[in-house]
């Protein structure tokens, strides 16, 4: 019993461990130009276009925008501004960071500093340094392609994707992405097919362009915005399971506890530590140029989500990979552990990474955008088709792409097991192909406004029916009482709801005869509506707990004690309701 009451006093005891630190948000006015320091520890254009001559940065500029060779004469200046904007901010050391085929990244420090001949040192950076370096590589993932003895690797340059600062307690780093291939050029990381992909679909997209009359693209890039999930659990809680220590998931345990199948925890009000937390985080991905916009609690308790507006898919990863880091990093400083395994627990929801994914031109044009008449937009069908037969087609290889340990452990909750690949497109663009497919119709749809009400869609200006999917409120009426339900209304264009109220009116007259089973057919279907022998076919307003409502029809799978509104064959308009009972 002693270690019992232990355990729960510690337990209780874990959720004050913390304080705010009050650092992690700006008290200033955000409305200041400044203010918010986006992108001020990244090597971004503008501070490229600060720190280099106009040429050297033309040359830059116009070399990472047509995807051609990096010159490497360009590369001594870049690195020398490189080299003096990282010492400004306190660097002393730099990094080549890549991602062999670990799950994770990797890095290597050398100093700037190099002793110098009045013993003292001397800082130095060099364009060679800047573009190449050489990690061992014998202990790196390889698929069996080389031998250890010949294991070398390379890191070379990515300058497509900003070198930035990470910034430590004890100093600052200066971290250069780089791709990781071995001697002979075989690809040892995750960015290089990433990179070669990238290239393969500009080069078919623009030809594809050039074909349906665009002339002014010169690059397709696809773009890519993840949303990060994760668990975050308290630190004492943790380091009592060996088992989430070790494999970062549960091996053992309860299921649990009544109450979380209901979801409740989801879109909820962020805990106070959980939000100067995520605070803390998004301050720091910010000063890194990560463009995070969402934060929210998810579906299972202790679960939340960072989601970052979409940007170039290779930039995106890198900045996948760093906010991942920077995740856990922030997390220890609140007395807590970031958990990214995508299936921590079982029994409730795991953590996906929900990418996001679309095509655009170097003009600014999104290729997955159907725009306002998608049935008209040939570019956008043509695309979309492409990638939907680009998924059957290779359906396999996507599969395998996103396989793994974790990934297919992310069963069960209310999840989709990562084995079963689907698109769903939608009513809208379901039409739009099938009239393409079928060579009938025009494929367009309507606008519509999104009605909240019964009677909303009438600004529509065209025949609707708004479903009616909740009971309404339900009067006091007496016991045996009789009683006519509003008269469901539409509208033609040009009509005015006053004037169909009095036609609809009208039309009912003042029958009350009982909506009886025998003036139903047994079936119902869209197609024979107006076809029966009064050539007409009107709104059943009987409501579902009568005895009268026949129990063939479709209505009955609706909420007791709504109206029907199904439009049956041969019923009389002037159906009249009879009362649901208060009992």
């Amino acid at each position: 019993m002693t270690n019992i009451t232990r355990a729960r006093k510690s337990n209780l005891a874990a959720g004050s461990t913390w304080s705010a630190n009050g650092g992690a948000v700006e008290t200033g006015d955000l409305r200041d130009a400044g203010s918010l320091p986006f992108g001020s520890n990244v090597f971004s254009p503008a501070v490229q276009k600060e720190r280099l001559s106009g040429d050297t940065f033309a040359r830059l500029t116009k070399t990472l925008d047509a995807g051609e060779p990096l010159d490497a004469s360009l590369a001594d200046e870049v690195a020398e501004a490189m080299k003096e904007w990282a010492l400004e901010h306190g660097a002393t050391h730099y990094t080549h960071v890549f991602q062999p085929l670990t799950g994770l990244t990797a890095e290597k420090h050398d100093s700037f500093f190099e002793p110098g001949g009045n013993s003292d040192a001397i800082a130095g950076f060099s364009g060679k340094e800047l573009i190449q370096g050489e990690p061992d590589a014998s202990s790196f993932p390889t698929g069996g392609i080389r031998a250890t003895f010949e294991a070398r690797g390379y890191t070379a340059w990515d300058p497509t994707s900003p070198a930035f600062l990470l910034e430590n307690p004890n100093g600052t780093l200066l971290c250069i992405p780089t791709a990781f291939a071995s001697w002979t050029g075989e690809a040892l990381d995750a960015k290089i097919p990433l990179l070669r992909s990238m290239d393969a679909l500009s080069i078919s997209a623009v030809k594809a362009l050039k074909l349906l009359g665009d002339e002014e693209t010169v690059r397709v890039f696809t773009t890519v915005g993840p949303e990060q999930e994760y668990f975050l659990v308290d630190e004492q809680y943790y380091y009592e399971r060996p088992d989430l220590v070790t494999t970062g998931r549960t091996l053992f345990g309860a299921q649990p506890p009544k109450g979380h199948e209901l979801d409740d925890h989801y879109f909820g009000s962020i805990p106070e530590r959980v939000l100067a937390c995520m605070m803390d985080t998004e301050r720091e991905l910010v000063k890194l140029g990560v463009p995070v916009k969402t934060r929210h609690n998810e579906v299972a308790p202790g679960q939340y989500e960072i989601a970052p507006i979409y940007e170039n898919s290779n930039v995106g990863s890198d900045h996948q990979q760093l906010t991942m880091q920077i995740m856990q990093n922030i997390a220890r400083n609140y007395g807590l552990i970031c958990l990214l395994h995508e299936k921590p627990f079982a029994g409730v929801n795991g953590s996906g990474k929900h990418n996001n994914w679309s095509m655009g031109t170097d003009g600014g044009h999104n290729l997955m955008d159907p725009g306002d008449t998608p049935a008209e937009n040939a570019s956008f069908l043509f695309f979309c088709t492409a990638v939907i037969q680009a998924v059957n087609k290779h359906q396999g290889l996507l599969r395998a792409s996103v396989a793994n340990i974790g990934q297919d452990h992310r069963l069960g909750a209310n999840e989709a097991p990562p084995a079963i690949i689907s698109i769903f497109l939608g009513a809208e663009l379901d039409k739009a192909f099938e009239s393409i497919l079928s060579g009938e119709g025009d494929g367009k749809t309507e606008e519509a406004v999104l009605g909240l009400t019964r009677n909303a869609g009438l600004a529509l200006g065209r025949p609707v029916d708004v479903p009616h999917y909740a009971p309404m409120p339900r009067p006091l009426i007496p016991r045996g009482a009789v009683v006519r339900p509003p008269v469901p209304v539409t509208t033609e264009p040009g009509t005015s709801l006053s004037g169909a109220r009095s036609a609809a009116a009208t039309a009912a007259g003042d029958a009350e005869r009982p909506h009886s089973s025998a003036a139903v057919p047994d079936r119902y279907s869209d197609r024979d509506a107006g076809r029966c022998g009064t050539g007409r076919a009107a709104r059943c307003t009987q409501y579902l707990t009568s005895r009268n409502h026949p129990r063939s029809c479709p209505g009955k799978y609706r909420i007791p004690g709504s109206p029907c509104r199904q439009a049956h064959p041969g019923a009389d308009p002037s159906s009249v309701a009879t009362a649901p009972s208060t009992s």
